[in-house]
């Protein structure tokens, strides 16, 4: 199993390979009211279409108005593709309270086009291997409140996700091809390193 995500912390123990950069995408929002900003990752299924999580939108304390959408770099603030977009749609059953449908979509105002060509080879994207493991196992860690529509990953020897990294994919090796499976939805909140399984939104179930 592959993860990516944005933070450069102990649990992550490879750097990506560029081609990798080419389906990941950034994400910085901007948030009413407030002049700080909150960091997401989300996976680039088509040239103007990116999926994320719903959390990173709207957690059900803020909702952010609009996204600056990074691509083509293995850095978050600096580097490559950047474009603005407020035009983002939610699951329409994403509940907040209970983190159930855990999914949404971005729309880029305009097509992208991804060269690995132009990505600094001195910059920090990474991703970890994790096993994933089964939603019965993954229920017993966090209290019998897994769905159908998640799947969890075990995180032991503190490799996993963290903050920063909400909406990033889960991917698997299938052959030659490198398949999304889960978008990153909840961590376990007493750390990221305490290894709790962590728990991604299934994307067959929202197909």
């Amino acid at each position: 199993m592959n993860r990516v995500g944005y933070e450069n912390r102990v649990g992550y123990e490879n750097r990506v390979g560029y081609e990798n950069t080419n389906v990941t995408a950034g994400l910085i929002s901007d948030i009413p009211g407030s002049s700080g900003q909150e960091v997401c990752g989300g996976s680039l299924l088509s040239t103007n279409r990116v999926l994320m999580a719903a959390h990173c939108w709207d957690d059900g304390r803020s909702k952010a108005w609009r996204f600056t959408v990074v691509l083509g770099s293995e850095t978050l603030f600096t580097g490559d593709t950047r474009i603005l977009t407020s035009y983002v749609v939610t699951h329409p059953l994403w509940n907040p309270a209970f983190v159930h449908n855990d999914v949404a979509m971005i729309r880029l105002p305009e097509h992208v086009v991804l060269s690995v060509d132009s990505i600094n080879k001195n910059q920090l994207l990474n991703f970890v291997n994790m096993a994933v493991i089964t939603n019965e196992i993954c229920n017993v860690a966090v209290f019998g409140d897994i769905q159908s529509s998640n799947i969890c990953t075990n995180t032991l020897g503190g490799k996993s996700t963290c903050r920063g990294d909400s909406g990033g994919p889960l991917v698997v090796q299938r052959r030659v091809r490198t398949v999304l499976v889960g978008v990153t939805s909840l961590f376990n909140f007493l750390g990221c390193e305490f290894g709790w399984p962590v728990l991604f939104s299934r994307v067959t179930s929202f197909l």
